[in-house]
C-alpha cells in the first residue's frame, strides 16, 4: 500500500505544471504544460486505435516520434527551458500539421485550420512582434503550395479524404484550443498589469 501511495503521489506530482518564482515564466509554464499532455494524450489515443484497429501503419513511424518528443519537450519544461520547449514545440506543430494537411485533405483539412492555434501560441508566448506574422506568412505560403499541388494533381494517391465528421471534429478541436489559449493570453496580460501596478504603488 505505501509503495501504491507513493506511485499516486508522484503520479499527481508530474500531472501538476511546474512552478517558478517568475510570474509570466510561470504562466507560460502552466500553458505549455497543458498543451503538451492533450498533444501526448491525443497521440496516444491515435496510437491505441491505430495498434487495435490496424490502421495507418504507414504514420506509426512518424507518430511514435513525435510522441516522443513531446514527452521530451514535457521534462524539460519541468527543468525551467520554457524558451526552449517554446521553439521546439512551435516547429513542431508547425511541421507536424503540415504533414497531416498534405495528407488528410490538404487546403480544405482541419489541420491547415489548425495552424492557427500555433500562430496564436507564437504571438502569446514570443516577445517579438514579429514571429506570429512569421508563422502567419509561412502557413500562407505552405497554403499557396497546396492549392497548386492539388491543381496541378501532384498530390499523393494515398491521400486520405476525411468525411465531413472527421473535418467538424478536427475544426472544433481548433477552435477549443484557440478558446483556451486566448485565456491564457488574457492571464498573462492581467498579471503582467498587476505587477506593473505593484510596482507603481
Amino acid at each position: 500500500m505505501p509503495r501504491q501511495s507513493n506511485m499516486l503521489t508522484n503520479l499527481r506530482r508530474l500531472l501538476q505544471p511546474p512552478t517558478f518564482s517568475d510570474t509570466e515564466k510561470n504562466l507560460v509554464a502552466v500553458m505549455l504544460h497543458r498543451l503538451l499532455l492533450t498533444v501526448i494524450g491525443a497521440l496516444t489515443i491515435f496510437l491505441v486505435i491505430a495498434l487495435v484497429y490496424d490502421l495507418f501503419h504507414q504514420y506509426l513511424g512518424w507518430v511514435i516520434t513525435l510522441l516522443i518528443v513531446q514527452i521530451l519537450f514535457f521534462f524539460l519544461l519541468r527543468t525551467g527551458r520554457t524558451r526552449l520547449v517554446t521553439n521546439g514545440f512551435i516547429v513542431c506543430a508547425t511541421l507536424g500539421l503540415f504533414y497531416s494537411a498534405y495528407q488528410f485533405g490538404g487546403i480544405l483539412s482541419a489541420s491547415y485550420s489548425g495552424l492557427v492555434v500555433v500562430i496564436i501560441i507564437a504571438g502569446i508566448i514570443s516577445k517579438k512582434k514579429i514571429t506570429p506574422f512569421f508563422y502567419a506568412g509561412v502557413s500562407i505560403l505552405f497554403g499557396v503550395l497546396l492549392v497548386l499541388s492539388e491543381m496541378n494533381n501532384l498530390t499523393h494517391s494515398s491521400t486520405i479524404q476525411l468525411s465531413l465528421i472527421a473535418s467538424w471534429i478536427g475544426n472544433s478541436m481548433t477552435v477549443l484550443l484557440s478558446s483556451a489559449l486566448l485565456v491564457q493570453a488574457g492571464q498573462i496580460s492581467r498579471s503582467s498589469i498587476d505587477k506593473i501596478l505593484g510596482e507603481m504603488s
